[in-house]
C-alpha cells in the first residue's frame, strides 16, 4: 500500500494511564476496562466500591476526568458452561480484578505476567488463567481502540488478504444427522469440515458424504487411552482425514500422543486444552502434534 494512502497509527492511550474502571458483564464472562484519555486517574484499591448487581460497576476513587474514554473488552467463559458463569466470576472478582486497578494500562504484558506468577498456585490451567485470558484480551482491545487500528496491524500487519475457513459440526452421535449436517455445510460453499463424531459409522458416513467436493478433519476430545487411540488410528487410516486431533486422554499425556503420531497414519492435532507457550513446547519437544490447534 503506497505510504499516502496506509493509515496513520496515532495512539491515544499513553504510558501511565491507569486502569480505572471494571466493567463486569454476564457474570464475568466479559471483563472490560475504562481509561481516560487525557490525564491519569487516581486510583486506590481501598477505594473500590460496588454497584447495580446486574452490571457491576466498580470504580476507584479520587478526582474523575471528563475526558473521552477507551472501553476495552476481553470474553472468557469456561468449557461447559453456559450463560452465568459463576466460579469464574468469583475468581475475577476475589483474586483477579482487585490486582489491576490502578494499574498501568499500557503495561500489557507487564500485567500479564503479574497475574500469572501471583497466581500460579492456584492452577496453570485454571479459572485464574481464564479470568487473566479475559483481562489480556481487554487491554489489547483497549489499546488498539485507543489507537484507532485494527490489532493485527499493530502486531506487525496481514500475512494474508484471504484464509481458508472450516465448518466445525457438533457432535451429533448418528449417521442421519452427522451426514445432513454435512452436506449444509457443502452447501453453504465450505470445503473443509471438522467432525466431533467418536463412531467409526458417523466419521465414514461423513466423509463418504464429502467426497471429492471437502477435506474431513476429526476432533474427538480427549476420549481415548494410549492403546484404544492406536486402535481407532488404524481403523480410519484409509479415510486420508486432514488431522486426527485429541485423541488421547488425558489431553497433557504428550508421550502417548507422540506414540499414536508415530504410527505415521495421520497428522495429529492437539492444543486447545494448553495453558501457555510452555505446554506447546513441551508437545513439540515429545513429537507429539503435527498441527498446533
Amino acid at each position: 500500500m503506497p505510504a499516502s494512502r496506509r493509515p496513520q497509527t496515532r495512539c491515544s492511550m499513553q504510558r501511565g494511564q491507569h486502569v480505572q474502571s471494571v466493567l463486569r458483564f454476564f457474570g464475568s464472562e466479559f471483563a472490560g476496562f475504562l481509561v481516560p484519555i487525557a490525564g491519569q486517574s487516581n486510583i486506590g484499591r481501598d477505594a473500590v466500591r460496588p454497584k447495580d448487581r446486574q452490571h457491576d460497576r466498580i470504580i476507584g476513587g479520587g478526582e474523575r476526568k471528563r475526558s473521552a474514554r477507551v472501553t476495552g473488552f476481553g470474553r472468557s467463559l469456561q468449557q461447559n458452561s453456559r450463560g452465568r458463569d459463576i466460579a469464574l466470576k468469583q475468581t475475577m472478582d476475589t483474586r483477579l480484578l482487585p490486582l489491576i486497578l490502578g494499574r498501568d494500562a499500557t503495561q500489557i504484558s507487564k500485567i500479564k505476567h503479574s497475574l500469572e506468577f501471583q497466581l500460579h498456585n492456584f492452577g496453570r490451567i485454571s479459572g485464574v488463567e481464564y479470568g487473566i485470558a479475559a483481562i489480556d484480551i481487554a487491554l489489547w482491545d483497549l489499546l488498539g481502540k485507543a489507537c484507532g487500528q485494527p490489532l493485527y496491524r499493530l502486531l506487525g500487519g496481514a500475512y494474508a488478504d484471504e484464509l481458508e475457513v472450516y465448518a466445525s459440526l457438533m457432535r451429533y452421535g448418528n449417521v442421519d444427522d452427522v451426514v445432513k449436517a454435512t452436506r449444509r455445510a457443502l452447501d453453504r460453499g465450505y470445503r473443509y469440515i471438522k467432525l466431533h463424531e467418536i463412531g467409526l459409522d458417523e466419521i465414514r458416513a461423513a466423509v463418504k458424504a464429502c467426497a471429492g467436493k471437502a477435506k474431513v478433519m476429526i476432533d474427538v476430545n480427549c476420549p481415548w487411552t494410549v492403546p484404544e487411540a492406536l486402535a481407532i488410528a488404524k481403523e480410519l487410516q484409509d479415510l486420508d482425514l486432514y488431522w486426527f486431533e485429541e485423541p488421547v486422554w488425558p489431553p497433557e499425556n504428550y508421550l502417548g500422543l507422540a506414540r499414536v503420531r508415530q504410527q505415521g497414519l495421520h497428522r495429529i492435532a492437539a492444543g486447545e486444552n494448553a495453558g501457555s507457550l510452555h505446554d506447546f513446547m513441551s508437545m513439540i519437544s515429545a513429537g507429539a502434534i503435527s498441527r498446533p490447534r
